[in-house]
This record gives structure tokens, sequence and C-alpha cells, in this order.
């Protein structure tokens, strides 16, 4: 019990020789590297959070000390003050002075590329100083999963990956094994309006920048335009009277016979699956001008073809106040809110019919053409 105390109390007064190195490699026999592990083997497990710690503990005089000692090992970011930012305290078993321990608990939040200081308590004689630099052994952390890597750096990468293999060789592999949920396999994002999420390049000149495979689906929450001039236009009936001049992709659109309304159609046909992935028609805008405010369209409907015999209405504009009687180049946009804008692989077939209403004989509405707004069923997260 004396001996113990006057040990106890000499490491109180005259301090500790400490003698730390991250990892014990360097006291193990050089051994042959093992065979290289399957790297998505299903027996594979993350590596443990903990940093291993080897150390030699004497007396003020050099001697080596034996015994059981309990020590508490603190991390930090700075080398004097501050808070640890993870800590583990462990009886150690010492033996001719030396000991072997670890501290658990540090993540690679925590860890994540700053200089890391350790700080060392021998029982409760307060933490030693000055604290131990960490050097690049636990940096290894920022390879397991959890991790981050921030920093500021210009004009060059955070990370770069390079394989040198000629056969079926890949730089980045990014696997969401999980059969449910919206799981992604590589997430690439930019905030930068310059910027952009992802960005590949093949200099051969039959190379393929960017290849999908599996369902070959790509899916994006940008909208894409689909355009559809106004000279594409059909007769309603074959016995209509209704007549037209074109001027390039712009169709004058005139009836006889005093005052009068009557019909037009334009069919548009557009991929049902556009990039691989399903579409809706969200939206329709028409471009058109009257002559006067008395000559103007008056309905404007949006069809969908199911089959051969069926249509879906996705649109139906006929009971308005204002109908669209603009006598300058001007545009009107109608969003289609039925749940059956979303087209299937066999309903790619769309019709805009537009009813025009006159007030006197062989005065012209131009109808410049059609624009639809094509999006994908898919929801985009937000990502910090």
């Amino acid at each position: 019990m004396n001996t113990k105390r006057f040990v106890t109390i000499f490491i109180l007064v005259l301090g500790l020789l400490l003698i730390l190195s991250v990892g014990l490699s360097a006291a193990q026999e050089a051994q042959d590297d093992p065979p290289p592990l399957e790297p998505w083997s299903v027996d594979a497990v993350p590596v443990n959070n903990a940093i291993p710690i080897q150390g030699r503990l004497t007396n003020a005089g050099g001697r080596p000390l034996n015994g059981d000692y309990n020590l508490t090992l603190s991390v930090y970011y700075a080398d004097t003050g501050g808070t640890p930012i993870c800590k583990d305290s462990n009886l150690v078993s010492v033996k001719k002075g030396l000991f072997n321990t670890v501290i658990e608990g540090c993540t690679p939040i925590e860890i994540r590329g700053y200089q890391l200081y350790l700080g060392i308590e021998v029982e409760s004689d307060g933490e030693m100083t000055p604290r131990q630099a960490l050097y690049p052994v636990p940096y290894a952390y920022s390879l397991v999963p959890g991790a981050k890597m921030i920093g500021n750096i210009a004009s060059d990468s955070m990370l770069r990956v390079k394989n040198t293999g000629d056969t079926n060789s890949t730089a980045i592999a990014g696997i969401a094994e999980s059969l449910t949920g919206p799981t992604t396999g590589v997430l690439g994002q930019s905030k930068s309006a310059e910027g952009s999420g992802g960005r590949f390049r093949n200099d051969d000149v039959d190379g393929v920048a960017l290849a999908a495979t599996g369902s070959g689906i790509f899916k994006s929450s940008a909208p894409t335009y689909l355009f559809v001039p106004g000279a594409n236009l059909i007769k309603t009936g074959s016995t209509s009277t209704t007549g037209w001049t074109l001027d390039g992709s712009t169709a004058a659109i005139y009836k006889g016979a005093g005052a009068h309304e009557t019909s037009i159609s334009i069919p548009i046909t557009i991929p049902a699956v556009l990039y691989g992935q399903p579409v809706r028609v969200t939206q329709v805008t028409v471009y058109y001008k009257c002559p006067n405010a008395d000559n103007y369209i008056k309905y404007t409907f949006l069809y969908k073809t199911t089959d051969a015999y069926t249509t879906v209405n996705l649109i139906s504009d006929n009971d308005r106040d204002d109908p669209r009687k603009s006598t300058f180049a001007d545009s009107y946009t109608i969003n289609t809110l039925s749940p059956d804008n979303r087209l299937s692989l066999n309903e790619g077939f769309l019709t805009l019919k537009l009813t025009l209403q006159y007030s006197a004989d062989l005065e012209f509405i131009n109808i410049y053409g059609v624009r639809l707004q094509l999006e994908h069923p898919y929801k985009s997260d937000l990502y910090d």
C-alpha cells in the first residue's frame, strides 16, 4: 500500500515520460502482404472507431513502471485549452513500462482533416503538458462510413482517384444496396449558377462520357419544353370551311360568312418515355395574335389519346369571362392539373383544340405555335 502510494505521489510531483506512437505496426515483425479482400464482400465490416495508442511509462529517474494505471486520453483541435472533441478512460496494464490502449468514441465527424492533439492524464494527477500532436494515421478515419471532407481548395479537387487498369477498371464506384427508399449511389451538387452537379468527359472519338445501364432511366427535376408550330394545324372536320395562310411556322386562320366560330386542332406527338423516364405534361402555352378585340380564342382543350377509341381531357378552358383577345403578339399559359397528365408507354398522342370566335368575314387570328412543358414524376431532394 505504501509503495503504491509512493509511486502515485511520485508521479504527481515529478511527472511521467511518455513516448507515444499511434498504431502498433512498428512494434510488429514484418509480414508478407495479405491477399487483397473483395471490395464488396458481404463479410466486410467498417473500421472500428478506435485510435491505437502505445506508450512507455517511467518514473522521473527513467525506471520503467509496472502495474495497473487509469489513463484518461483526450483528443483536441488545439495544443492548449479548448474542449475535447472525444475522450476515453481505460485501466491500463503496464509491464516493464510499456502499455497498449485505444481511444474509443472518436468518429469521422470529429476527425476530418484538422490537426489533432492528444492530452494524457494518469490516475487523477491532472492532464500532462505539452499535449502530443497526432499525425497521419488517425486521418485514415476520413475513409470510413460517415466521413466528411471539408476544406477550401481553389482550382483543384478535394479528392482525386485514379485507376490505371486497362480492363473493366473503375475509378469510383457508388452502390446503395437497399432495395427500398430514395437511395442514391453517387450524389453530385453545385450551388453556383455557373456550376454543374456533375461533369463527365471522354476524350476518345468513340468514347461515351455518360452511360446508363439497367433500366437506363435519367431522372431530373428540371422541365423539358417541346415547341409545336402553328402551321401544324388541321381542320376539325372534313366539311369545315376554315381556311388559313402560312408564313413560316405561323398560321393565319380565317372563316367567311359573317360572325361565327370555328375550331382547329394541332396534333402533338411526344415520347411517352423521354430520356428513359416517364413524362407528365404539366403546362401548355399558346402564342397568338388577334386582329381586333372582337376576334378571340374562345376555348382551349387538350386531349390525351389512351387507345384507338378513348381520349382523356387534360385541359378544359371553356368557361372564361375574359377570352384570349390580345391585338399584339402575346401568349397565355394553362396548367394541366389533372392526375391523368402522366403519359404511359402507350400514350404519346396529344391534341390541342382551339375554338376561335370571329366578328366579321375573312378576319384572321394568328396562331404562332404551342409550347408544352414536360416534367418527370420524380421528387428531387435537397442536400446540405
